[in-house]
């Protein structure tokens, strides 16, 4: 399989999820020379426990990190107030800089959801978010932009991928996809020991819905047919202990 900038192969087994990659060479620096240097990057960051993996592997290759969070997607809003502030809590205490949006206007996205056409529903979520990161990009003078929602293998990586190649296009700024995947298991574990809130479903009610009125329908390996999360029971263990990513 490939994503572009990947080619990649993945083996699910009950206990884990394993990769094998290799960079595609025709997208193996999509920034061109500027890739290569230490860039401003302003990371669009959907939870804390997501924020470890990204934030430390660009923080390795010497790029200045500002985290922003913008997920008005999440509901109902205790969880929104519940993720935010484990977002807060664990920058704060890594002296990690931060841009926060609490901006919640549930009906207004409630309406782009519903009328969204044939456009899938994820796609959407997708576009939203890395669209106001795009945006704030411009405006604060980052050199890129990026997503913490790539380390999660239950994410559309193609629709992901396709939002930031959008916002690229409107605000002009380079979109830094990075599959960072691999990294997802070591990542929650951490985000376990260090007692972080680990949500159960990934964001909007109807997600919400699938996790526990429509659990059996989606088995370990299965796909979501709109939105192609990847239904895998990555750790049974972490799981039925409480935390999804």
């Amino acid at each position: 399989m490939s994503n572009g900038f990947w080619d990649f192969s993945i083996t699910f087994s009950l206990q884990e999820v394993s990769f094998s990659l290799k960079p595609n060479p025709i997208f193996d620096n999509p920034l061109g020379k500027r890739g290569k240097l230490p860039m401003k990057i302003l990371l669009h960051s959907c939870c804390a426990p997501c924020l470890l993996a990204p934030y430390d592997s660009l923080l390795e290759e010497g790029h200045e990190i500002t985290a922003l969070f913008h997920n008005p997607n999440i509901m109902p809003y205790r969880e929104f107030r519940n993720r935010l502030t484990a977002f807060r809590d664990y920058a704060q205490e890594h002296s990690i800089p931060v841009m926060i949006d609490e901006s919640y206007d549930l009906e207004s996205l409630l309406r782009k959801y519903l009328e969204r056409g044939a456009t899938p529903r994820c796609l959407v979520c997708y576009e939203m978010r890395l669209d106001h990161t795009a945006r704030m990009a411009s405006e604060k003078g980052f050199d890129a932009f990026s997503t913490t929602l790539s380390v999660s293998p239950y994410q559309n990586h193609e629709f992901i991928q396709k939002a930031g190649e959008s916002a690229t296009s409107q605000y002009r700024k380079p979109f830094l996809y990075r599959d960072w995947r691999p990294h997802f298991i070591e990542a929650h574990e951490k985000a376990k020991n260090l007692h972080l809130y680990l949500q159960a479903y990934c964001g909007c009610i109807f997600s919400e819905e699938e996790r526990y009125r429509k659990r059996k329908k989606y088995e370990r390996g299965t796909r979501n047919a709109e939105c192609g999360i990847i239904r895998a029971d990555v750790s049974r263990r972490s799981f039925s202990e409480g935390g999804r990513i």
